[in-house]
């Protein structure tokens, strides 16, 4: 550690999460043609909440307009970052696939969760974000170790620690990953915050 014990600065990181909505968490992955039926393979080393914002004539479905929060896995550190983007992009994983020309009729795609998570297609403020900190998260600057989000009455959780990218759950799961995270030492001891926009 860097003698600071929370270098973190929330507002500063959190900052894009301000007065945004949400209508539809989305996960990057591909269609893969090489079963009977085009199947969606998930690729989660990011997740996307879309946007929705109260312009007139904004429609739900139109999220390229509005944009997205990506919450992405820090290469290998176990840690997430946060950033506001204007689409989501194809995973590098999946890029460097087409690069070998391994799966070359593999399509890089989205798949929507977010009625799983949200409970509703209805656009639903962000409220709280509930994170924590560990000594692999003051590695890698405005990195967090993993969060919870809550949305009206949803809960979105997020964890980078899952062999196939990031784990996406729902309520109870924060609680489950902490108290797994105080029984082990690898990262030095966890530090729980709570943002509020």
């Amino acid at each position: 550690m860097n003698g600071n014990p929370d270098p973190f600065d929330a507002d500063t990181v959190f900052a894009p999460l301000r007065g945004i909505r949400v209508w539809n968490v989305l996960l990057p992955g591909f269609i893969d043609r090489d079963l009977p039926l085009p199947f969606f393979r998930p690729m989660p080393s990011a997740v996307y909440f879309a946007l929705h914002t109260d312009r007139k004539g904004s429609a739900i479905g139109a999220w390229a307009r509005d944009g997205f929060i990506r919450v992405a896995a820090a290469d290998d550190e176990g840690v997430l970052t946060l950033s506001r983007v204007d689409e989501p992009v194809c995973p590098p994983e999946l890029a460097d696939l087409a690069d070998e020309d391994e799966d070359e009729d593999d399509e890089f795609a989205v798949g929507g969760c977010g009625h799983d998570f949200l409970g509703t297609d209805i656009p639903l403020a962000l409220t709280r974000v509930r994170y924590a900190l560990d000594d692999g998260s003051d590695l890698v600057p405005g990195a967090f170790r993993c969060a919870e989000f809550t949305f009206g009455p949803a809960r979105v959780f997020l964890d980078p620690m899952n062999f196939d990218g990031i784990r996406i759950q729902g309520a109870g799961a924060y609680e489950k990953c902490v108290a797994d995270q105080r029984s082990r030492t690898t990262f030095g001891p966890v530090r729980e915050h709570v943002w509020v926009p």
